[in-house]
This record gives C-alpha cells, sequence and structure tokens, in this order.
C-alpha cells in the first residue's frame, strides 16, 4: 500500500475523468453492510454571539 498523502494525489486525480479512475478495490455496499452501519455525525458547535 503507497503510504504517500493524499494531498500529493488531488491535483492529478482532478484531473482525471471518472472512466480513468480504478474503482475495483472498492467494495460494494450491499444490503447488510447498509443495515449495520453506523453513522458518526460530529455535533454543531453552539455559537455564542456578543455585543
Amino acid at each position: 500500500m503507497n503510504k504517500k498523502p493524499i494531498k500529493s494525489d488531488l491535483k492529478r486525480l482532478d484531473a482525471m475523468a471518472d472512466k480513468e479512475i480504478d474503482y475495483s478495490e472498492i467494495a460494494e455496499f450491499d444490503a447488510e453492510f447498509l443495515r449495520t452501519v453506523e453513522m458518526k455525525i460530529t455535533p454543531v458547535k453552539k455559537r455564542y454571539l456578543f455585543a
């Protein structure tokens, strides 16, 4: 596995067409995955206004 930081590839990937990107190593979501997935959502921070 390549340990190169992702930022180094963003420009190259952005320039590629979708058909040029190899998605073969990414597993497809199936019904079982979607039933058992746990969503983790960061709570919104409260904002205080000072007048």
